[in-house]
């Protein structure tokens, strides 16, 4: 990724899909500091750690909070993080209302390790989010 190893945290309630993620990232020489299966545990996390990921790759959809209300209460705390949702909502309206709302990147599932490692570069290019 760069010089400075780049940290990263997943957010996905399917180990298989956060596996697959954590060996992308980490194979483009990023290092995935945390993995939770829901927004609830993650937003816990980053109130106790809110300068520790670079970005944080997050599902939508799943169980407790949702990647929506994920990124609201983001907003809501001032925890400027970057965020990228990986998700199967492709929808025009979707990805632009989520960018809109300081998302860094967009991720569609099924996902490949370039686009990964591309959108992953993408977002870390960019400055966290001025909520």
């Amino acid at each position: 990724m760069e010089s400075r190893v780049r940290k990263v945290v997943i957010v996905e309630d399917k180990k298989q899909e956060a596996f697959k993620l954590r060996q992308i990232v980490e194979s483009a020489g990023a290092r995935t500091i945390q993995m939770f299966e829901n927004g609830r545990d993650l937003i816990k996390w980053v109130e106790a750690h809110p300068k520790e990921a670079d970005l944080i790759l997050l599902d939508l959809v799943m169980p407790q909070l949702d990647g929506y209300a994920v990124i609201h209460e983001l907003r809501e705390k001032k925890l400027a993080v970057r965020v990228a949702p990986v998700t199967v909502e492709n929808s025009r309206g979707v990805i632009e209302a989520l960018l809109k709302l300081g998302a860094s990147e967009y991720i569609v599932k099924p996902f490949d390790r370039d686009t990964v490692v591309t959108k992953v570069r993408n977002a870390l290019a960019k400055p966290p989010p001025a909520w």
